[in-house]
């Protein structure tokens, strides 16, 4: 599953706290972002995760420069960055 988050989320409240906010500079960084579901023992995950990379890429013109954000046991970072590197 696939979806961005909306100017409302956490990105949004999170900038409350360094004061002023241009609300359309938020819109724009906000909409860059992107969620994807994953189970880190799944292959297929990572050939999903690939696809989305790349058509991000693609859209965006990142040229490879990504940022990922593990929201996991500590435990599965190793496997997670090992499926990754062999996958991009």
């Amino acid at each position: 599953m696939v979806s961005r988050l909306s100017p409302g989320s956490r990105v949004n409240r999170c900038s409350r706290i360094f004061g002023e906010v241009n609300e359309d500079d938020l819109a724009a960084f906000a909409s860059h972002f992107y969620y994807q579901s994953h189970d880190v023992t799944s292959v297929d995950h990572y050939k999903t995760l690939k696809k989305l990379a790349s058509d991000l890429d693609e859209k965006y013109a990142c040229q490879g420069n990504r940022i990922f954000y593990l929201a996991m046991a500590p435990s599965f970072f190793g496997t997670i960055a090992e499926h990754i590197a062999t996958s991009t």
